[in-house]
């Protein structure tokens, strides 16, 4: 349990617990695969996260390259729209 990584603390506690209370090998293979299965729903969920961080962070930048731009208010409105638009459409 300690070398999954992606698990909190809390439910590395957890887990050992339940190992510890397990009375078959088999019970414990199954519970090593369903923290398994948290473990790796934990880094989706933080690669996720990562990822939106990322594209939140380049809209940004984007933005303040368009606003120091010499194009009319309206275009910038339209340019930092289309920015918006697609990194919504990535992120879901």
């Amino acid at each position: 349990i300690s070398q999954l990584s992606t698990l909190t603390p809390e439910q590395q506690d957890s887990w050992s617990k339940a190992i510890d209370n397990a009375t078959s090998d088999k019970a414990i293979a199954q519970i090593l695969q369903e923290a398994e299965v948290q473990a790796e729903e934990n880094y989706k969920r933080d690669m996720k996260a990562d990822a939106i961080q990322a594209i939140d962070d380049a809209v940004k930048a984007k933005e303040v390259i368009i606003e120091k731009s010499d194009l009319t208010t309206e275009e910038k409105a339209t340019l930092k729209g289309n920015v918006r638009a697609h990194a919504n459409e990535v992120k879901a």
